[in-house]
């Protein structure tokens, strides 16, 4: 594993979770927020230093890898049943229930107002995405789902055990990721089952030409139709394969594109009452206000470039990771040059949560340089 990566990455994945503890610890008056960093950074230690040194059987490790699955699955549900969401002051559950509720009314989800008296930014794809939940009785289990499907993802993608206990671990153990599951929040889940997608499909097919291209577009659309960065990785995955299939293929994936969209888009704007509403309460212009146009521009251009370099795995999910990060830090050191970092922490000036975006893809890329350098020394 390269120096710099090492580094770098550990930091990211730290800071991330030190601006987490130092919002929420200067809330409560019990521990001091620098004491819980500092507590928080030994045990980080502490456990890389044991994964390195301990040796263990891989019985052993299935053992602790799936006990551990199981248990924190168990401890998300009971989270779900524990926490009453309309006592939360975080309203992403709220927004996906009532646009479904509205759905299922017949009426325009994007009018419909949440506890906290806001309106959903949600896009089609991800309200249907909460619909099965919905149904069972409690949004929040996408949260456990998703939780599972990391679990799967890394079990399936990585080879060594140790990678695979570090990624598991790298969630359960990340601050960011249990303040989602506590507040119900669908955003790093989003991005859970976009990483899962484009992994699980890049391991299984690569990213030379286009393979099962309907079911490809049809996905690959799916989850464009979640949040409108998601376009960031889905680009990486499919754009070289798309460039280098036949032009049969091509137009099978861009017909099987445009009817899948337009079919997402007609579920949520059949019932909209007129074009003024349309304009004035729709999930785009709401998902891109956090950056001027040209960066907003600029980063869904740039990843068309990068797909045509992505040869291996690690390569999709490094540059996912880094053009997910770019927009957020950005997004982050304007909102700190004209609120200030007192603001952010103490009054929410700015939405720390959009770092959960980058987050599963963090977490799996240190898994992967783990694996990588796992393996290489057992062979050596």
């Amino acid at each position: 594993m390269r120096r710099f990566d090492k580094i770098f990455y550990f930091l990211l994945y730290l800071f991330i979770n030190f601006l987490f503890i130092y919002k929420y610890g200067v809330r409560q008056d019990y521990i001091n927020e620098f004491i819980l960093i500092t507590v928080y950074s030994i045990l980080f230690f502490a456990f890389f230093y044991l994964l390195n040194k301990v040796k263990l059987k891989e019985s052993i490790s299935k053992i602790i890898y799936f006990s551990t699955v199981t248990l924190f699955f168990i401890f998300t549900v009971y989270i779900n049943f524990k926490i009453d969401g309309n006592n939360l002051n975080v309203d992403r559950w709220s927004a996906m229930e009532n646009s479904i509720i509205a759905l299922f009314n017949h009426q325009y989800p994007y009018t419909s107002i949440d506890h906290l008296n806001g309106r959903s930014s949600n896009l089609p794809g991800l309200i249907i995405i909460g619909i099965p939940f919905y149904l069972i009785g409690n949004i929040g289990f996408l949260q456990s789902f998703t939780f599972l499907l990391f679990s799967y993802t890394i079990y399936y993608s990585l080879q060594n055990f140790k990678a695979k206990i570090l990624g598991l671990f790298l969630l359960i153990f990340s601050v960011s990721f249990l303040w989602e599951v506590y507040v119900k929040s669908d955003l790093m889940s989003n991005f859970i089952i976009i990483l899962s997608f484009i992994s699980l499909w890049f391991f299984k097919y690569n990213n030379i030409h286009l393979k099962k291209t309907t079911l490809l577009a049809l996905l690959s659309s799916f989850l464009l139709f979640t949040r409108l960065v998601s376009i960031i990785p889905l680009t990486l995955l499919i754009f070289k394969a798309f460039i280098n299939s036949n032009l049969n293929k091509k137009v099978i994936y861009i017909i099987s594109s445009i009817l899948t969209l337009s079919i997402l888009t007609f579920i949520v704007l059949q019932n909209c009452p007129s074009i003024d509403i349309f304009k004035n309460n729709n999930p785009i212009t709401l998902q891109n206000r956090q950056l001027p146009f040209f960066i907003s521009f600029f980063m869904v251009v740039i990843p068309f470039y990068f797909s045509m370099k992505v040869n291996f795995l690690e390569d999709l999910i490094r540059y996912s990771l880094i053009f997910l990060f770019i927009p957020v830090i950005i997004s982050f050191l304007i909102s700190i040059f004209n609120n200030g970092f007192f603001n952010i922490i103490h009054h929410s000036a700015f939405d720390i949560s959009y770092f959960n975006i980058v987050m599963p893809f963090l977490i799996y890329y240190i898994a992967i340089k783990y694996n990588n350098y796992f393996e290489a020394n057992l062979k050596a």
